[in-house]
This record gives C-alpha cells, sequence and structure tokens, in this order.
C-alpha cells in the first residue's frame, strides 16, 4: 500500500508503517534536520517543507498518516486548540486528505490526549464533523501507550483511525474483541504455578504509584512496573506519571552522581560509571554524546537529536497499526 506522511518529524510513525510493509509515495517536514534525517533513511522519496505545497500534484495514496503539531492542544501549552496556528494545521491535513485519497482511503492520525479535552471537548467534535464531511464515516480512535508495546517508556498518544467510506473496518483494526475466540480444551488438572506467580510478580511491582499500569481494556499488566525503576513525575502534557531513567545527572559538587550513586540508589563500583560529558552532564556507556552525522561541519551537542525523538511517534505503535491494517484493509 502507498502511504503520504504529513507532519513526518524523523520518521517514527514512518519506520513502523514501512516495516509493515508500506511503500512512501512522499513526506512533509518543516524543520532541516528533521528533513535530513528523513532524506537519508528514505533516500530519493520527495520531502516537502510546507504543508500547502502538498495536493493533488502529489499522486494519489492509499493511507495517509502523520501527526498535526499539539502545541496548542496539549494541557501544557496555552490550549488555543483548532484556533491556534500550530494545531489548525488539522484543517490542511484534511485538505490533503481529501485531495489525495480516494473511496476507500485510509487516514491516520496522531496526536495528545489534549486533543480531547481542548475546548471542553468541541475541538475533537470539530475533527470528527471535519473528516465526516468529507466522507470519512468508517472512522475509530482509540489512546494507545507505548509501555505495552515493548517501550520502557510511558507515552499515551490518541490515533484515529478513518476510512473513506462506511462500514466498521476501522474499529476492526485499531480495536481489539473484549474476549479472545477458540474452543479450548478443559484442563484435567489443576495448575496453581502459573496464576501464583502472576499475583506475586502483581503484588511485588505494582505498588500506589504505580496503580495506572493498565492495558487498554483495565487489567493490570505484570511486570511493567519492574522496567521503570526510576523515580516518577507527573507529566501535564500526557497526564500521567512518567519514569525519570537513570540516564543522566549533573555535575555538580557534592551531588548522587559526583560521590557514584545511581538514581537507583546503588553505588557503583567504579565511582561513577560513566565519564562527564564537556556539557556538564554524566552520560552513561553506549549514549551517543554528539550528532552521527559527517555532513555535520563540527561536532555539536545533540540536543536535536533528543528534541526529534522526544516528539516522535513509538515505531512499535505504529507498526502494529500498520500490520492490522494490511491484514484487513
Amino acid at each position: 500500500m502507498r502511504v503520504g506522511s504529513l507532519f513526518s518529524g524523523i520518521g517514527g510513525m514512518d519506520l513502523g508503517l514501512a516495516r509493515a510493509g508500506f511503500t512512501h509515495r512522499f513526506f512533509c517536514e518543516a524543520d532541516p534536520y528533521r528533513r535530513r534525517v528523513l532524506s537519508r533513511h528514505w533516500p530519493g522519496v520527495p520531502v516537502y517543507e510546507d504543508v500547502r505545497d502538498v495536493g493533488a500534484g502529489c499522486g494519489r495514496v492509499d493511507l495517509l498518516a502523520g501527526g498535526f503539531p499539539c502545541q496548542d492542544l496539549s494541557v501544557a501549552g496555552k490550549r488555543k486548540g483548532l484556533a491556534g496556528e500550530r494545531s489548525g494545521l488539522f484543517f490542511e491535513f484534511a485538505r490533503v486528505a481529501d485531495a489525495l485519497l480516494g473511496n476507500g482511503g485510509w487516514l491516520l492520525i496522531e496526536n495528545v490526549p489534549g486533543l480531547f479535552s481542548s475546548n471542553g471537548g468541541r475541538d475533537f467534535a470539530v475533527l470528527l464533523a471535519t473528516l465526516a464531511e468529507l466522507g470519512f464515516h468508517d472512522l475509530a480512535w482509540r489512546v494507545l501507550d507505548s509501555r505495552y508495546f515493548g517501550v520502557p517508556h510511558r507515552r499515551r498518544r490518541v490515533f484515529i483511525l478513518a476510512r473513506r467510506a462506511g462500514g466498521r473496518r476501522a474499529a476492526e483494526v485499531l480495536l481489539e474483541p473484549e474476549s479472545g475466540g477458540g474452543d479450548f480444551e478443559a484442563s484435567r488438572e489443576a495448575r496453581q504455578g502459573s496464576a501464583a506467580s502472576f499475583g506475586v510478580g502483581l503484588a511485588g511491582t505494582l505498588g500506589a504509584k504505580n496503580r495506572r499500569d493498565l492495558d487498554s481494556h483495565g487489567a493490570y499488566v505484570a511486570g511493567t512496573a519492574k522496567t521503570l525503576t526510576a523515580s516518577e513525575r507527573w507529566d501535564a502534557e500526557t497526564e500521567d506519571f512518567i519514569a525519570v531513567p537513570a540516564v543522566a545527572a549533573p555535575l555538580t559538587k557534592g551531588s548522587a552522581a559526583d560521590r557514584g550513586v545511581s538514581y537507583a540508589g546503588r553505588r557503583r563500583e567504579d565511582g561513577g560509571g560513566a565519564p562527564p560529558h564537556p556539557n556538564g552532564v554524566r552520560t552513561p556507556p553506549g549514549a551517543a554524546g554528539h550528532v552521527d552525522d559527517p555532513d555535520w561541519p563540527n561536532p555539536r551537542p545533540d540536543g536535536p537529536r533528543y528534541s526529534a525523538c522526544g516528539d516522535a511517534v513509538t515505531v512499535n505503535v505504529a507498526e502494529w497499526i500498520g500490520r492490522r491494517l494490511m491484514e484487513r484493509a
């Protein structure tokens, strides 16, 4: 299936879709650094700088995917909503979808959970009404958390999947049944080992602070807290606790890092582990300290990379959606 990508960033969603079997026709990204990353990994595929330059001349696609800017929707921002200069680019997204998607074409949108509460929910209603006016009547949405897709990171994002047709195929792709099917043979003997170990695991890893460790159906997920052993802080954008991993510590005199103590509270035998970075941050072994782009004239701190990774769509989540879409499209 052919896919066009808007507000592409460094291609987190696109890498997941590519792994699922999609072929990219174009990208669109305003930031120069992110465009360089896209051009490196998808050589020969056009990368547009301005979404207003994307239109019918780009050719029809089977799927249009992307995450329009969230700054005006996030609870951490001023919350201008779809009337804001950045999040208002959703209407450009809708325009491109109208131009490039024919009957049966798919649309995949990603954004922050603040989309639901922006302007008291009216912005989300406007989004749905806009898509309905364009013929996207087969539509479903779901909040997915990256930590349930093999990533030790809490990132809740809204995914909206729509098809320019009627029916319920979008829901079949994005949602899962309440229970599994099949004809299961009854066991002839009692087996207590699995249930017992599961219960112990939950009790040992899920405390009051981690009571939000639920799967999409509200069931506790065993073992999640084991991968997030660092301290937590409340994140206003995602409206959830997020882990603060032990990957860096300021080099201040008398700090825990200076004394060779990790964030988990264990003293390191090597007196501190990783050597200090020139910019005053101690990084763990193996972590990239500079942009690994040979075309940069001089080494630079990797702030652009951290920023780009921070707003990227989690690859595993996009791949999961892409594979299900491929199976049911």
